[in-house]
């Protein structure tokens, strides 16, 4: 009898699963079915945008463009300093494989030194899932657009690599649907591999048969998913914004698509989806305290030896959005938005001097409260004097439940502040210590 119950439940859960599908339009966006293909959220082929042609295209073009700067302005930039810098002591040093991933790359599109080509290659050719959260198919797509035009590399080359791209992309696709991705919201199913299909699609383009597929199935899950989501948040994530692939490798994939097409995104986001990619800038801005340390609520993320802060993602949402604000910020926190070591040198990508020059908007002592995701995260923070050392901040989060992991370290959860933390009430990153 107990087994026909449950058979009997099993299958009213599964009809209703069916019931429900992809396309039922009262689907909650956080509660994406484990298994859902990505192919059920694929964008229709014909509404596609255009690929840019030729090598490079993921984050800088050999064409003027918006968002970023071009191969000759890179080459001009390596020149000079304080770029010129840690081009030379990528020249000395010859970073390994697993060294800053794309920055040997970007050493290579700067300098044209073709020593660094086969290294590159045979990374590229290595290529499997990133294991845990995704994303690493993104550096190696990249890497693989930076070195594609070498004169070093031949027709057949530049296939198997090619090949090996979608096929890891397929693999990337299929790890998404298992249950092993858990919802939108965890920092395994942080948009990495998805990611992985849409940059994947974005680089290979004319070179691989998949690619169409590979970018209608990568934009159509941003579009139906992440971008739904991150608008319901307002541009905050509830799991520390700095860390694993929310705050780092899906505005980076963004970067990509804005770069490699003719598609605004960045400005289809403002239009459509309430900005919250700009919004997210101010929250990865606003979650650094007077004392330069995070405020959010994760022991593992309280007061870490060096902030982690994704420079490079706000200086790409900073330039699409003309916004004068991100640079004094930067510097407040001793950054220099034009290059920091190491792999700071991809913001040589980005930085743009004339938007340094512009008045920012906000002064850094002056009082603000925001709140992000009202419907959403519900997280809301006040201050009296902006980042003075004598602020005093207080933010609370008290929101929609969404799933995750460390979700109790966020229910209800604040911080008051003023000259060091006087009130904390929050939880630790461990399951035997939640409360």
């Amino acid at each position: 009898t107990l087994a026909v119950v449950v058979l009997g439940l099993s299958l009213a859960v599964a009809a209703r699963a069916a019931e429900r599908g992809t396309k039922d339009p009262k689907r909650h966006w956080s509660r994406t079915p484990y298994s859902i293909k990505m192919a059920e959220e694929a964008m229709p082929l014909g509404q596609l945008p255009k690929v840019i042609k030729g090598h490079p295209r993921l984050l800088i073009r050999t064409t003027p463009w918006n968002g970023g700067i071009t191969v000759e302005e890179l080459r001009e930039r390596a020149k000079q300093q304080p770029w010129k810098k840690w081009f030379d002591w990528c020249k000395k040093k010859k970073p390994k494989p697993h060294q800053w991933r794309p920055i040997r790359a970007l050493y290579y599109l700067g300098t044209q030194d073709e020593s660094v080509v086969p290294a590159i290659r045979d990374y590229v050719l290595a290529a499997k899932p990133a294991f845990n959260c995704g994303g690493g198919l993104v550096d190696v797509a990249i890497q693989y657009d930076w070195i594609y035009n070498s004169p070093t590399l031949t027709d057949a080359e530049r296939k198997k690599m090619a090949d090996q791209i979608a096929k890891v992309a397929l693999k990337c696709a299929k790890t998404l649907e298992s249950g092993w991705a858990f919802d939108i919201w965890t920092h395994r199913a942080a948009p990495g591999w998805a990611s992985d299909v849409l940059v994947a699609g974005l680089v290979l383009d004319d070179d691989h048969r998949q690619a169409k597929k590979l970018r209608s199935w990568g934009m159509g899950y941003y579009k139906n998913n992440y971008f739904r989501g991150w608008q319901h948040n307002g541009g905050c994530w509830l799991h520390g914004g700095s860390s694993y692939n929310v705050g780092l490798v899906l505005p980076r994939a963004i970067a990509c698509w804005q770069s490699a097409t003719e598609e605004d995104v960045c400005g289809l986001i403002e239009k459509e989806y309430d900005n919250w990619l700009q919004r997210h800038m101010y929250y990865m801005m606003c979650e650094v305290l007077p004392d330069r340390t995070r405020s959010d609520a994760i022991a593992w993320d309280y007061n870490p030896p060096g902030l982690r802060m994704p420079t490079l993602n706000c200086m790409m949402a900073a330039r699409a959005y003309r916004d004068p604000n991100l640079y004094p910020y930067l510097r407040w926190l001793k950054r220099d938005p034009r290059c920091m070591p190491y792999s700071g040198m991809m913001q040589v990508l980005f930085y743009d001097e004339k938007l340094d020059k512009l008045t920012p908007t906000m002064r850094p002592d002056a009082p603000f409260s925001v709140l992000w995701g009202r419907k959403g995260a519900g997280y809301v923070q006040m201050r009296s004097k902006g980042w003075a050392p004598g602020s005093t901040v207080i933010e609370f989060k008290c929101g929609d439940f969404v799933w995750t992991h460390t979700h109790p370290n966020h229910s209800n959860s604040f911080w008051i502040y003023h000259k060091g933390r006087l009130a904390v009430q929050g939880g630790s990153y461990g399951a035997d210590k939640w409360r």
